[in-house]
């Protein structure tokens, strides 16, 4: 237990609580709660989120051994470590005080998903805030499925910041298996950036772009990644802007694969070859993305799964219901790419 000295009644407490545990043959013993939010469960390093502000942290990544903590879990790893008579368990990021009966609680619980406090799956989307390894805080949308995840994806934003387009393809994803995120890239030059699609916004939006070095970028995606990494093979999935940084992402980042949509810009970056399997999808009369780009693009990756339709830049920019035969095959060609390379993939692995 931990508690502070300073409290009033504190003594008449700890008398109480230790009469009450020797009957109950259950150890009892005071531990310092001091410094375990931002103390590193893992290497003891003092590198967690501080002050007022760290408190709204809610993911965070060690800077000195890259370890993904959630600051609630990390604490009580923390206070527990400093005490002799509890045994934990640690799944993902649900803490388990291993008394008896919980123990076998356990047992029962084990390959199940996360669970929440009234005894169902955790469900449901919101922003999160977590924090990239060079201490940046942001901001991320977070969409959980409502059965166990088959993987994970992270979505990439247009130019024009996690809006509500690109919530509502978070959520879409989340709907068909897999726990999506969606991080606020933007949060490098102003937080709650969200923009609309007119010409003013566009050109608001390469502005915030022009800001961003690549290094960050990497480390913001990075951070996503590892939020969701324990829901299974992950894969990156971006629009636009989001589309080159997707196939950045492929190059530089462990993932399992990348979807790249109408990704600009793509010719600037092939020096780098993609570490996983990656589908492009283009439009035929986009004026962003000449015929000559998606050639260069395919002579540089000819391992690549190239889809050309008969659409603008941006097709794919409407909901489920508005989309034609052409951008439902993308989407569908997609979720198959997604399915064979994340949930496949694991099961192959684990041999089942």
């Amino acid at each position: 237990m931990a508690k502070s000295v300073l409290d009033s009644g504190w003594g008449t407490l700890k008398r109480f609580l230790a009469y009450k545990c020797e009957h109950a043959a259950r150890g009892f013993e005071v531990t310092d709660e001091r410094y375990t939010s931002v103390t590193c469960s893992h290497c003891r390093a003092l590198s967690g989120p501080r002050g007022v502000n760290g408190l709204i942290v809610r993911f965070w990544v060690c800077s000195s051994c890259g370890e993904l903590h959630d600051r609630d879990v990390n604490s009580a790893r923390n206070t527990l470590i400093g005490s002799r008579w509890y045994r934990t368990s640690v799944r993902g990021n649900k803490l388990f005080v291993l008394t008896d009966s919980a123990e076998q609680r356990l047992s029962r619980s084990r390959g199940r998903n996360r669970i929440s406090e009234n005894g169902g799956m955790r469900t449901g989307s919101e922003f999160t805030t977590i924090m990239a390894r060079d201490g940046h805080e942001f901001r991320a949308w977070l969409a959980a499925p409502a059965s166990r995840p088959r993987g994970a994806i992270v979505v990439v934003q247009e130019i024009f910041g996690v809006n509500g387009h690109i919530r509502a393809v978070t959520d879409s994803y989340a709907k068909e298996g897999y726990t999506a995120i969606a991080p606020c890239l933007f949060d490098r030059v102003r937080r709650g950036i969200e923009l609309g699609y007119s010409a003013a916004d566009m050109q608001e939006g390469r502005g915030y772009v022009a800001q961003l070095k690549q290094e960050q970028v990497l480390a913001d995606l990075a951070a996503a990644i590892a939020v969701v990494r324990n829901s299974g093979r992950v894969g990156v999935v971006g629009y636009c802007w989001g589309g080159k940084i997707s196939y950045v992402a492929a190059c530089n980042l462990s993932i399992a694969c990348a979807v790249v949509y109408y990704g600009g810009s793509i010719t600037q970056e092939l020096q780098k070859q993609p570490k996983c399997p990656v589908m492009y999808h283009f439009g035929e009369r986009d004026k962003h993305i000449p015929a000559s780009d998606i050639a260069k693009i395919q002579a540089a990756h000819p391992q690549g799964e190239f889809y050309l339709y008969p659409a603008d830049h941006g097709f794919q920019l409407r909901s489920a219901r508005q989309l034609r035969s052409g951008e439902l095959r993308a989407r569908a060609r997609a979720l198959a790419h997604l399915l064979c390379q994340t949930c496949c993939a694991r099961r192959s692995l684990n041999g089942t």
